[in-house]
């Protein structure tokens, strides 16, 4: 006989399920980021980093008000970490994928917990067995990837990074990480009953996701290769960008890129990015639906926030090399922006 479906708990506040939850933190993520750089106190002391740090110039001491808050956003501007720690960034993804596999695979405790929350309602599309380990895969392999550049493509520096800026790419990424497969929950508590009903059928887990992976469709035939191609072009450009010589102690260029990925835009590898999030946005869309939300969501904080960096590197690219380096070049995404 087969094990009664699980009741839903309503334990989080407002009955605000886990997949909400996330799509709230990444937009509020994103609404935090434009609002800094919205504010120039607030952009030169804590959005600034790498190459593109300004030094703040003195305050002058004295009762003033004004002087007075300036003093406390520097005094909070100062808390820096070295630019490297961009590495726990890709080691929280890595480590994050293992984890949830394992609690995928094995129903653990703390997907139960999560599924506990979640809509379980058949009114809301469900990502199916295939995009859950399509996606699963697909980021597992970018996070790795990443990690592998950040240490292999990585040299001694003085460079720093707000510890803000560092803890909202910590929580993104345990967020994204989550978001993969968020929406699958009703398919794999299915998928745990359909095992529990056919085990006479021999019909393995691994089996089954290898089959539903090559599966073709016109969604799949189309994305994974740009998943892919922007993969290896974002590889090359942060290859070519670490042979670029730097001033010593410093991840300073002081030589132009020239790399044909640079043609376009200053910031290719930003765009190589958003397009890796946007092929996993849609490969990992629930059931009848042509985006996942959650997905998306993270996919908008990856916009903001890689967006306003190329602002600021554009402005760089101006100071170090004057106005006709970026002269038919986009600040991020060719022929848009």
């Amino acid at each position: 006989m087969a094990d009664p479906a699980p009741r839903r708990v309503n334990v989080l506040p407002l009955g605000i399920d886990p997949a909400i939850a996330i799509r709230a933190a990444f937009l509020a993520g994103s609404a935090f980021v434009l609002l800094v750089y919205a504010i120039p106190l607030l952009r030169n002391r804590l959005l600034a980093y790498g190459p593109r740090s300004s030094v703040v110039p003195p305050i002058d001491a004295s009762s003033n008000r004004a002087n007075h808050y300036i003093a406390i956003l520097d005094r909070l501007a100062a808390y820096r970490v070295p630019h490297n720690y961009f590495t726990h960034f890709y080691i929280v993804s890595v480590v994050g994928s293992l984890v949830w596999a394992q609690q995928l695979l094995t129903q653990g405790s703390i997907f139960n917990n999560i599924a506990q929350h979640a809509s379980l309602s058949s009114r809301r599309p469900a990502m199916s067995f295939e995009s859950i380990v399509l996606a699963w895969m697909l980021l597992c392999v970018q996070g790795s990837r990443r990690l592998y550049e950040s240490l292999v493509f990585s040299r001694s520096s003085k460079s720093t990074m707000w510890v803000g800026h560092w803890a909202l790419g910590l929580l993104f990424y345990v967020g994204i990480g989550l978001a993969i497969w968020i929406e699958g929950i009703p398919t794999m508590i299915q998928e745990e009953r359909f095992h529990h009903l056919q085990h006479d059928k021999q019909m393995s887990g691994a089996g089954r996701s290898i089959t539903y992976v090559i599966t073709p469709s016109g969604r799949n035939v189309v994305f994974i290769p740009l998943f892919l191609l922007a993969s290896g072009l974002q590889y090359v450009t942060h290859k070519y960008l670490y042979s670029l010589p730097r001033y010593p102690g410093s991840s300073v260029v002081y030589t132009r890129p020239t790399h044909p990925t640079f043609s376009m835009s200053v910031t290719p590898h930003y765009f190589f990015e958003v397009l890796i999030y946007t092929s996993l946005t849609i490969l990992s869309a629930p059931r009848g639906n042509v985006v996942n939300w959650t997905v998306a969501c993270g996919l908008v904080f990856v916009t903001v926030n890689l967006g306003v960096t190329a602002i600021g590197t554009r402005q760089f690219w101006i100071c170090t090399w004057g106005q006709e380096s970026v002269r038919g070049k986009a600040n991020m995404i060719p022929l848009i922006w």
